[in-house]
């Protein structure tokens, strides 16, 4: 025997351990066994096991890199020798990571004096809660952007959103690959970064002059070697366009008579100067939308409800275009095609 047998609820009187036999040292003193098994069922029983939560969001985040690491290296660009990612990357790591993005707004909107499109990403976890909010814009300032239809801008300002939204949350993840997988990824997304690459190459040099690195001595080219040249002319400023425009035949483009429509249905070809754009919102079948209405300068005007055509009639403002309209009755016309002379 070693200890009394345990009951739950009793008590022990002294006795009982006075008959128990314990085993005991030269000076008299109990010497009690250490690897004997505990009589109390509850002995030992439970360890104590801290709750290390940032321990297991790097394992999350550890896993999360090495499970989007193969979307990440199929849908990259290079760039001067830099990995930048694609949306498609980015809205895989949220995916994975278990995140959805989505669009909140698309609206007109002037940043710093430019117009442009501006889009208001969101991203959202499984349970619905906001993780982060992200803008994206696309100005009239782009160059190459700037001769695009609205639709093409506001995807492209939907994409950038959603791409800035997801790499405020997860840039962390890119990190991991980096240091963990040996890879060399850019923070920012491969949609902005374009963005500034193709404005580089679309600014005009001055002068007409080939832009040198700086650091690089170039030869010295007398730019006056006949003697006694005269100065350029005073710069003068560009005539401005006529308001109207008189054309070699214009009786093969005559102006619609009052009271006077082409059966309805029949296609007519306008051309003239286009003054401007006027929107104007309707009821339709589907809710209220936008109704353009293009009017040229010698009065006539059609509209339509493509924004495609509004935005290459916005281009064109002020300049010759021909349109081809179709008659709906009543004096009204409906933009067909219109294209820049």
């Amino acid at each position: 025997m070693s200890q009394p047998p345990f009951t739950p609820g009793s008590v022990h009187t002294e006795d009982e351990f006075a008959q128990t036999e314990v085993r005991q040292d030269a000076n008299g003193d109990p010497v009690w066994d250490q690897n004997a098994q505990p009589q109390y069922p509850d002995q030992g029983a439970h360890q104590f096991e801290p709750n290390n939560q940032a321990l297991q969001s790097a394992q999350e985040a550890n896993q999360i890199a090495g499970a989007a690491l193969h979307l990440c290296d199929s849908n990259n660009i290079d760039l001067n020798g830099k990995l930048y990612l694609k949306i498609e990357a980015w809205t895989g790591i949220a995916g994975i990571a278990g995140s959805v993005p989505g669009i909140e707004t698309v609206k007109d909107n002037v940043l710093g004096g430019v117009p442009g499109i501006t889009a208001r990403s969101s991203l959202k976890n499984a349970s619905g809660k906001l993780l982060s909010e992200a803008e994206g814009f696309v100005g009239q300032d782009e160059t190459f952007w700037a001769s695009k239809p609205v639709s093409d801008r506001v995807n492209m300002a939907q994409t950038r959103a959603v791409g800035r939204v997801c790499r405020l949350v997860y840039s962390y993840i890119v990190q991991i690959m980096n240091k963990e997988y040996g890879r060399r990824f850019e923070m920012t997304p491969a949609e902005e970064i374009l963005a500034s690459q193709r404005q580089a190459h679309a600014v005009p040099q001055m002068g007409g002059t080939q832009q040198v690195p700086m650091g690089t001595r170039q030869p010295f080219v007398p730019q006056n070697t006949i003697p006694f040249q005269q100065p350029p002319p005073a710069w003068q400023p560009p005539p401005m366009p006529p308001q109207t425009q008189t054309y070699p035949n214009p009786q093969a483009y005559p102006a619609p008579q009052p009271n006077v429509q082409q059966p309805v249905g029949q296609d007519e070809v306008w051309q003239g100067q286009l003054r401007d754009i006027n929107i104007k919102w309707v009821n339709t079948a589907r809710g209220q939308s936008q109704l353009f209405i293009i009017s040229l300068t010698d009065g006539r005007s059609a509209s339509t409800f493509d924004k495609t055509i509004a935005g290459n009639a916005q281009m064109a403002q002020g300049r010759n275009v021909e349109m081809i309209v179709k008659p709906r009755g009543q004096g009204r016309y409906n933009v067909q095609q219109i294209r820049p002379l």
